[in-house]
């Protein structure tokens, strides 16, 4: 027993650890974002479609490293490591949009490495009683990550150019590469997470399911509701808000740091309580702060404020993605990584979409606060698509 409690926290390190430096070089763009504009001369419709290739080649990947990773295991991952290194030096060579575009893509490529299939890991070693709880582990990792890149990059960028900014995220990709290829050398595959020759559902049973379209579709209304903020929400306080850019980027941290506490905490009441109840509950409470921030220029109370509004949109933030990501062991407990593959699909069509729209209405309106009213409503939609899609039956049997 000891030894196997051993092993889950190993997994769980290696998965939490990785994705701490996976997602800090995603939620680098957006802090690093104002300073790519002015260097490149972008339009604020460029710098956010440049990123939405980012997220068109991770979604589209994502489907085939979720339902490879069911098949042949951690051997998948190495090589997306590798892929998603080399974009991210690429992006701190980007000379104009196109290249930038370019670069991100080849990352985005390579960051099909990261949730989905780190989830299906996680889900396939632990107990299905750990499900929620163990994947608000691993989401521990990604707020980390987002609440570290408001502290670390701007420092980096100020001092050695965000160029180089860039090289330095890339390096630990790089090794995570090298990691995860020692472990497929290793005794009987290292620590046994190769996890060949299980029964996988077909994919005309998985896309024929009522519950499967009505959770996928609210996963992509919250990730556009998201992606919006992510992308756009330093610019939008540094220029509108007026707050200075090292104090806009570390509420962005403080956010992230406290959506630990929400994939820690949410997760392990999702076990208790059902998926149903917490997922509809983050989004609603996500949708209120979204229209609180939209209310902030100008407003001296709204300002005062803002810390506040930040940590309790934190908080239910950090519990949305491993809430949903439990969902898709719920339903589907032999193909994990397969299902969680299309809904990231059907999220990435949202969040690549959600830059370029984001970027659009600035660019035509002159301000963010439309796009953070549209982040709100969709929220919203995310919050009942999930109240029809889950059933207290279902959500609370772990």
């Amino acid at each position: 027993m000891v030894k196997r409690r051993m092993f889950f926290c190993l997994v769980l390190l290696l998965a939490t650890s990785f994705l701490f430096f996976s997602y800090i070089a995603r939620f680098g763009y957006g802090v690093l974002l104002p300073r790519i504009i002015d260097d490149l001369k972008l339009s604020r419709v460029e710098a956010g479609s440049a990123y939405s290739f980012y997220i068109l080649l991770y979604s589209l990947f994502s489907v085939a490293s979720g339902r490879l990773f069911d098949r042949f295991g951690i051997k998948v991952v190495y090589i997306l490591c590798f892929v998603y290194g080399l974009g991210m030096a690429m992006i701190g060579l980007s000379i104009d949009y196109v290249s930038l575009a370019l670069s991100l893509a080849i990352a985005g490529l390579g960051a099909a490495s990261s949730w989905t299939p780190m989830v299906a890991l996680v889900s396939s070693n632990l107990p299905e009683s750990w499900r929620g709880r163990s994947i608000g582990v691993l989401e521990v990792g990604i707020r980390a990550s987002h609440g570290a890149v408001g502290l670390l990059i701007p420092p980096l960028a100020l001092t050695l150019g965000w160029r180089a900014t860039w090289w330095i995220l890339a390096l630990p990709l790089l090794i995570y590469g090298f990691i995860f290829y020692a472990l497929t050398k290793g005794h009987r595959g290292a620590l046994h997470i190769d996890i060949k020759g299980r029964s996988l559902i077909g994919y005309k049973k998985i896309l024929t399911s009522k519950r499967f379209w009505l959770v996928g579709l609210s996963y992509s209304f919250m990730a556009f509701a998201s992606y919006i903020v992510l992308t756009f929400l330093v610019d939008f306080l540094e220029h509108e808000v007026e707050i200075p850019y090292i104090e806009a980027s570390t509420i962005v941290s403080f956010m992230g740091f406290m959506g630990i506490a929400g994939a820690i905490l949410l997760t392990w009441a999702s076990d208790k309580v059902g998926r149903r109840f917490i997922i509809s509950l983050s989004n609603g409470v996500a949708a209120i702060s979204l229209a609180l921030f939209s209310l902030l220029p100008g407003n001296i109370a709204l300002i005062r404020l803002l810390g506040v509004t930040a940590m309790v949109y934190g908080v239910f933030f950090g519990a949305l993605w491993p809430s949903y990501a439990a969902c898709a062991g719920d339903i589907f407990p032999s193909s994990v990584g397969t299902v969680l593959g299309l809904w990231t699909l059907m999220l990435g069509i949202s969040a690549l979409m959600a830059p370029i729209v984001g970027g659009l209405i600035a660019d035509i309106t002159g301000s963010y606060v439309t796009a953070l009213q549209l982040s709100s409503l969709t929220y919203m939609l995310a919050m009942i698509l999930i109240l029809m899609g889950l059933s207290k039956s279902i959500t609370r049997k772990t």
